[in-house]
């Protein structure tokens, strides 16, 4: 496990390199939302619930949580790098530390 965060008493979202998960403690069921070929850094949960934000080493994807039998994935930026994301409790920003060319800093991604 990479990074995991509870996002309700019994509900634990985690990632490994390659994987999305979240796990229900009450019926202990473990649940893949995501697999994908690149590294991924870190996952965390909207407050909303509806949206699971996560990055590998360029680029971060929006995953929507609905009830279709296949998740819709978004990248919604690309850069050189991407790391340490943090969504603001009011959920309406996420922010990381980024690089574009020789531009490295924190950067914020209104949602």
């Amino acid at each position: 496990v990479r990074s995991a965060q509870w996002v309700t008493e019994n509900t634990l979202l985690y990632n490994n390199d390659f994987e999305v998960w979240t796990y229900d403690a009450r019926s202990r069921q473990k649940t893949l939302l995501n697999r994908i070929s690149q590294k991924i850094d870190r996952a965390i949960w909207h407050p909303n619930g509806k949206y699971i934000f996560y990055n590998t080493s360029g680029s971060l994807y929006s995953l929507e949580l609905d009830d279709r039998d296949r998740y819709n994935v978004t990248e919604l930026l690309k850069f050189n790098e991407v790391s340490s994301l943090v969504l603001k409790k009011n959920g309406k920003e996420i922010m990381f530390y980024g690089g574009i060319g020789n531009q490295k800093g924190i950067y914020k991604l209104g949602l």
